[in-house]
C-alpha cells in the first residue's frame, strides 16, 4: 500500500504539470486506480446539495493535468507520441457528429473505429517499456517486482487456467491486470454491442454472465493472499443489493420517500446503499495491499524462484555484511600482512615454470 501511496503523491506534488519524460506502468495503473476510487467516493458525496458538486467539480479539475500527464509520459515509455492519447476522442468526436448530421450508419462506424482506437490505446498502456533510452528520454528505474506477472499471461491465468478456481492465492499484478482489463477493455466492447438493436444488449449480458465467475474467483483468491475468507467479497454487494430493493420499494410506496422521515423503508435502504458502499471502498484497498508470507491458504503467488532469489539477496547481504565486520575488527597491521601476502602469491602465480624448456 505504500507503494500505492507513494506513486500517487510523488504524481501530484512533483509531476503535476509535467508532459515530458517517461512513465512506468506502476505509476500509470497507481493513479488509475486513484481517479477510480476518488471517483467512486465522489459520486458517494454528490448526495449533499451543492456540496458535492463543489467537491467533485474540483476533484476532476484538480486531477485533470496530472492525469493527462502521466498518461502522455507512458505513451513515450512505449515510444509513441503523447498525441496518441487524443486519437480516439477525435475520431468518437467525428463520429458523433455524423450521427448528428443524419449519416447514422456512417456516424456509427466511424464510432466504432474510436472505441478500437481506444482498445489499441489501452493494449500500449499495458506494454512494457522500451529497454534502455528512446527518444523521449532515459528509462525510468524500475520496481522490485520479484517476478511480476506481465498483463497477458495473468489475464491467460483468470480466464483459463482458473475460471473456477476459487482456491490458492492471487497475488497483485494477477488481481489488478484482470481488473483493468474488464473494466476498460471489456467496458468498451459492451459499448460496441450495444450499438446493435436487440441482439447487441443480449449479448453484453452473456458477456458479463461469463465474466462473474472467474471475477469472483479470482477477488475470493485475492483475499486468501492476505488472509481473509473469500465470502468477504458478498458483504457489499448484499449490502447494495438490499439498500437499492428498499430504496426502490420505497420510492414505488410514495413520491419523494427519500426525503420523508416517516418511510422506514427509505431511511434503512439508503444506509445499506451507502453501508455497501463503504465496504466496497475497503475492499479495494485490501485487494491493494501486498501478499503476505505463507498462510493457511497455500504458499506465496510469488512461486519458490522468486523466494529464493530473494532469500539468495539477503544471504548475500549477510556474507558481505559478515565480511565486512572482520575487517573492521581486524589491525591495521594484520590488513598489510594480508596484503602483502597476496601481492606474493599474485607473483608466484605470474612467475614462469622454469622447470620446462622454453
Amino acid at each position: 500500500m505504500s507503494e500505492f501511496v507513494e506513486t500517487v503523491l510523488d504524481t501530484l506534488k512533483n509531476r503535476y504539470l509535467c508532459f515530458s519524460g517517461r512513465s512506468r506502468r506502476p505509476e500509470f495503473w497507481w493513479f488509475q486506480l486513484f481517479v477510480w476510487a476518488g471517483s467512486f467516493l465522489v459520486l458517494l458525496l454528490a448526495v449533499i446539495p451543492y456540496l458535492g458538486l463543489l467537491i467533485a467539480a474540483a476533484f476532476y479539475l484538480g486531477i485533470l493535468l496530472p492525469l493527462l500527464g502521466v498518461a502522455v509520459r507512458r505513451l513515450h515509455d512505449v515510444g509513441k507520441s503523447g498525441w496518441y492519447l487524443i486519437l480516439p476522442f477525435v475520431i468518437g468526436f467525428a463520429g458523433g457528429l455524423l450521427f448528428s448530421l443524419g449519416a447514422v450508419v456512417l456516424g456509427q462506424l466511424v464510432q466504432a473505429a474510436g472505441i478500437v482506437a481506444a482498445g489499441y490505446l489501452y493494449y500500449l498502456f499495458v506494454q512494457p517499456g522500451d529497454k534502455g533510452s528512446n527518444v523521449y528520454g532515459p528509462a525510468p528505474a524500475p520496481l522490485q517486482n520479484c517476478g511480476m506477472l506481465e498483463h497477458d499471461e495473468a489475464i491467460r491465468i483468470v480466464l483459463r487456467e482458473k475460471y473456477f478456481t476459487f482456491k490458492g492465492r492471487a497475488s497483485r499484478a494477477e488481481y489488478w491486470w484482470y481488473t483493468y482489463f474488464n473494466v476498460v477493455l471489456i467496458g468498451m466492447l459492451s459499448q460496441a454491442l450495444e450499438a446493435i438493436p436487440a441482439v447487441g444488449t443480449a449479448l453484453t449480458g452473456v458477456l458479463y454472465l461469463v465474466l462473474t465467475i472467474p471475477s469472483l474467483a479470482l477477488t475470493a483468491r485475492r483475499l486468501h493472499d492476505r488472509g481473509l475468507s473469500g465470502w468477504w467479497q458478498a458483504l457489499p454487494w448484499v449490502s447494495l443489493l438490499l439498500g437499492a430493493v428498499l430504496l426502490v420499494s420505497a420510492v414505488v410506496t410514495q413520491e419523494n420517500t427519500l426525503m420523508n422521515g416517516d418511510q422506514p423503508e427509505g431511511t434503512l435502504g439508503g444506509l445499506l446503499f451507502l453501508a455497501g458502499a463503504v465496504a466496497l471502498v475497503v475492499l479495494i484497498v485490501v485487494c491493494a495491499l501486498p501478499s503476505k508470507a505463507d498462510n493457511r491458504y497455500g504458499s506465496s503467488p510469488y512461486g519458490a524462484a522468486a523466494t529464493s532469489a530473494v532469500a539468495a539477496g539477503a544471504v548475500a547481504e549477510v556474507a558481505i555484511s559478515d565480511g565486512m565486520t572482520v575487517l573492521e575488527g581486524a589491525s591495521a597491521s594484520e590488513l598489510n600482512n594480508a596484503a602483502s601476502d597476496s601481492d606474493v602469491a599474485s607473483a608466484e602465480d605470474d612467475a614462469p615454470d622454469r622447470t620446462k624448456p622454453d
